[in-house]
């Protein structure tokens, strides 16, 4: 259902023609937040530098108007944001949501879209931050499917991301053994401090791409492994 959404602020670097925005990216899951009352979801993804940054927000109650300013944050770096709807015109920071918007920096701008954002919302003194990680990052994210080892370990692992940013392993050396992790957050690091079964086995998972890396695990009767592991078998 994700995919049919169209995003409603684009961040970009440079001044560009009004067009088409693109849809979500499967990689990227809806989180929650809260502001003046109203619950929303909201999707943010980075499309790198030349590109800029997208924020779709969906109010629970299917319509709301923000009133305030945006601002484009990197460390001691902060830049005014400037928002335009579909055609090119400002809405005077009024805000009526679900739309499509169009969020421009100037040219000159400090940031850097290759690095870690932050896009801060602000109004009557308040603010709400939203944090944004760079496009390197999920291009590095382990795609869903069945991952194998290459070494006379035969180690398999079934990796599979859900849409709460959680993630589940399900890890055999080939005999009969089946063991399954649960990390509650995988855009900190796929990593599982015990098994879920409680039986003291943990599992580090880094990825050079969305299809190869490096596995180091704890299982039973085996000890500890580390292998290079490649998807070989996609979702």
């Amino acid at each position: 259902m994700k995919k049919i959404l169209t995003p409603i602020l684009l961040l970009l670097l440079c001044q560009a023609a009004f067009a088409q925005f693109p849809e979500v990216p499967d990689y990227i899951w809806p989180r929650q937040f809260e502001w003046q009352g109203v619950q929303a979801e909201y999707y943010l993804w980075n499309e790198g530098p030349g590109e800029g940054v997208y924020l779709y927000v969906v109010p629970k109650d299917g319509e709301y108007t923000f009133f305030g300013e945006f601002k484009l944050l990197q460390g001691a770096k902060e830049v005014d944001a400037v928002v335009y709807d579909s055609v090119g015109t400002f809405g005077e920071g009024k805000i009526d949501l679900p739309t499509t918007l169009q969020v421009k920096v100037p040219l000159e701008s400090p940031i850097s879209f290759a690095d870690e954002l932050t896009v801060s919302y602000s109004h009557a003194g308040n603010s709400y931050i939203f944090f944004l990680r760079p496009p390197s990052f999920y291009e590095a994210l382990p795609a869903n499917g069945i991952w194998k080892s290459s070494e006379e370990d035969g180690l398999s692992i079934y990796f599979q991301r859900y849409a709460a940013r959680s993630c589940i392993l399900v890890v055999t050396a080939g005999d009969g053994t089946y063991t399954v992790f649960l990390d509650s957050d995988y855009t900190d690091g796929v990593y599982a401090s015990d098994d879920i079964d409680n039986g003291g086995y943990s599992l580090q998972f880094s990825t050079t791409d969305s299809s190869h890396g490096t596995i180091t695990v704890r299982l039973p009767g085996l000890g500890e492994i580390t292998t290079d592991v490649e998807l070989t078998f996609p979702e």
